[in-house]
């Protein structure tokens, strides 16, 4: 196994996630999208998105469209990562439907994202692959065109960073336990799940906040009236 992270990075606000994802989307480099969602909405390492092969997909098509599914984790930095079962959301389904379809004839045991070159053609200056080969789609594939995209965006973040805010996000929501947490991720390390559960701490404590705020709020915390010998007070 390789040998964990230890630093998490930093979760997206709201903000800049979107000017990410419109900088993305406009990217020459038509693997990016789907790449870059499979962490930020599926908590995937860049390895493991790498790692991935159409076998580790469990897809429901419909009309030639993703219309739902999961990804079985295959080789990953830990041990929790192995073998584990994410469901995909409608934004990576849509995100996969529009990549794999580029590759009608691939077969269970290709790559998800394999070696390729891309280049522009016709007046609309569209991107095209060409040179696909059946090795996985190398490091640099991905971080120079998201080194571009994420200037054009103006956030100074990491590729990482998506995965932490994935993981950031279901530990914010009280309805998600920490053991969910770990399935989805495939984390153990004590520093790592010290550091989400002090963002769960933080989550619970704006909790009681609001509530203490909406109790207020509606007056109902004044003193309640006192009946007593058949007289109200």
């Amino acid at each position: 196994m390789l040998r964990e992270r230890a630093n998490a990075g930093r979760a997206f606000t709201v903000e800049d996630e979107r000017k990410l994802l419109e900088a993305i989307s406009r990217s020459p480099s038509p693997a990016l999208y789907p790449f870059f969602i499979l962490s930020l909405d599926a908590g995937l390492r860049p390895s493991e998105t790498r790692a991935l092969r159409r076998r580790d997909l469990n897809l429901v098509w419909r009309a030639g469209t993703v219309a739902g599914g999961e990804i079985v984790g295959g080789r990953s930095k830990t041990d929790a990562g192995m073998g584990r079962v994410v469901p995909l959301t409608s934004r990576a389904c849509a995100a996969l439907s529009l990549w794999l379809g580029r590759f009608p004839d691939a077969e269970p045991d290709q790559f998800v994202f394999p070696f390729h070159h891309v280049g522009i053609a016709g007046n609309g200056r569209k991107p095209w692959l060409w040179g696909v080969v059946t090795c996985p789609m190398r490091q640099w594939s991905y971080k120079r065109a998201f080194d571009t995209a994420r200037r054009l965006a103006g956030v100074e973040c990491r590729f990482y960073d998506a995965r932490h805010s994935f993981i950031t996000r279901l530990a914010e929501n009280a309805a998600v336990s920490e053991e969910s947490i770990s399935q989805l991720a495939g984390h153990v390390s004590p520093r790592m799940l010290a550091r989400y559960a002090h963002i769960r701490a933080e989550a619970r404590r704006a909790a009681i906040t609001a509530l203490e705020c909406s109790i207020v709020g509606s007056g109902s915390a004044q003193r309640p009236a006192v009946v007593a010998a058949g007289r109200t007070a």
